[in-house]
């Protein structure tokens, strides 16, 4: 009988032996195979996050690109005083405001250019203009001076009017003699 619980005691010893051989083995190699699967499991999906944010960009593009090319339009000059030099800009403006009065019978008396000023970060170039006109036609041209192309603005006005007949019964339309300095903003981009 001391034989068969001698045999059941190396049994027994085997088989301990074998569970402490498998659980080195799960420590050594399976427990960091296992810790290596999960890190690598997270590795994956971070990259299916980011893929997804590559993918929802590269669906945006082609908007992305419209958005930009008319961003990058080329500026509309037309709001602006151009020319070869300051010089050329302001005759330029000259012209434009000699076509003004005369298309609003209007009679420009006068021009004179100004000294150019800064305005927040702006190049102002002007004119000093002497007008006469009728009323309704000096509102007329003074109205499309600011509300056209290029944008021009009028920091300085001095209007009086001008006597009308010496016959009270009918005066005839009021007519005004207007000073004033009209600016337009310098293109930045040079000519």
């Amino acid at each position: 009988m001391t034989a068969v619980l001698a045999t059941a005691g190396q049994r027994l010893a085997a088989l301990g032996l074998l569970a402490l051989v498998l659980a080195l083995a799960w420590v050594e190699l399976i427990s960091p195979l296992w810790a290596r699967n999960a890190s690598l499991a997270e590795e994956i999906e971070d990259g299916r996050k980011l893929l997804a944010r590559y993918e929802r960009i590269a669906v945006n593009r082609g908007r992305v690109d419209d958005l930009l090319q008319e961003i990058s339009v080329e500026p509309d000059l037309t709001e602006f005083l151009t020319g070869e030099s300051e010089a050329v800009a302001v005759a330029g403006l000259q012209d434009k405001l000699r076509t003004l009065a005369r298309e609003n019978r209007a009679k420009l008396l006068s021009a004179s250019p100004l000294k150019t000023r800064t305005e927040d970060g702006l190049q102002l170039a002007g004119l000093r203009l002497h007008l006469s006109g009728r009323l309704k036609n000096i509102h007329k041209l003074i109205f499309e001076i600011e509300s056209g192309n290029p944008r021009l603005f009028i920091f300085r006005a001095n209007v009086r009017r001008i006597p009308g007949r010496k016959s009270s019964k009918d005066p005839g339309p009021t007519r005004l003699e207007v000073r004033m300095d009209t600016y337009g903003v310098l293109w930045p981009g040079g000519s």
